[in-house]
């Protein structure tokens, strides 16, 4: 039962941000501050990929990267399910989108959310080329070709274990890096690389955000999917009972990599 606070009645369709018992369930406990209207036109799959992916995906471009309609937009592994969200969101706020995918799919999926070109993550032989901190990339040469400008505003980096040395090789002169996703993995990285365009480096991490972000962030959210400018993607489903197949699609993609959500589904007469 919603607190009166949330104007929200039995029978509402909601999706939540968090959860108090956890979610793998036929039923869970949510701080009712938590709950949120789900609009009519999306569905219950596409709901849970809201309060965590889309909800990332907003803070990380527009509450962290202070993303603005004009700029360039990187999205470093734009096939999974916060950066599909991200390379819808920061399309319909009027940016050029590029996004990364390590299969034909995830590059399909990328395109499809608004982005104006894609590029494999995965496929060996892009031109090694020197940029202006002396990082040498490949595939990420040509997603900086594709933008036609000085490099990157605004990156949002889903394994900087593996790339933050070369996501300061293509950032525009004050451009934000925002890692979204790394393992704990340690790296050798040189600050002098963020000193001569001035680069932001910064962290995202949903639990941080206050609550007076969370309802802006929601709100936000809300009214895009209502205008039909953000429509979660819903990649794999399974039962229930099939939990086990779900986490293994997390970690190793049955398609050869990610694309969209993975949703485990409740039984309907529930």
């Amino acid at each position: 039962m919603a607190h009166p606070s949330t104007g929200l009645c039995p029978g509402e369709r909601v999706y939540w941000s968090n959860s108090l018992s956890g979610t793998l369930a036929e039923y869970a406990v949510v701080d009712s501050r938590e709950l949120y209207r789900l609009p009519p036109s999306v569905s219950f799959a596409q709901g849970a990929c809201i309060g965590v992916p889309c909800a990332t995906a907003y803070r990380a471009l527009f509450q962290r990267g202070r993303v603005e309609g004009g700029e360039a937009v990187l999205v470093h592994g734009g096939s999974g399910a916060v950066g599909l969200a991200a390379v819808e969101l920061a399309a319909s706020a009027g940016c050029h989108v590029v996004g990364t995918a390590g299969s034909e799919a995830g590059i399909q999926a990328v395109l499809s959310a608004g982005a104006a070109s894609a590029v494999n993550h995965r496929v060996p032989g892009y031109p090694r080329v020197r940029v202006r901190v002396r990082v040498r990339v490949r595939y990420l040469s040509a997603a900086l070709s594709s933008v036609g400008k000085g490099g990157f505003d605004v990156l949002l980096e889903m394994a900087a274990h593996h790339n933050l040395v070369s996501d300061c090789g293509v950032m525009a002169p004050r451009g934000r890096v925002c890692i979204v996703g790394s393992r704990a993995d340690p790296i050798g990285f040189n600050p002098r690389l963020v000193m001569p365009g001035e680069l932001d480096v910064m962290g995202v991490f949903l639990p941080r955000a206050s609550r007076e972000e969370l309802a802006a962030i929601h709100a936000a959210l809300y009214e895009l999917m209502c205008d039909g400018k953000l429509r979660p993607v819903v990649g794999t489903e399974v039962g229930l009972e099939e939990v086990q197949v779900a986490h293994e699609e997390v970690v190793s993609p049955s398609r050869g990599g990610a694309v969209g959500n993975v949703v485990v589904l409740i039984p309907n007469e529930i």
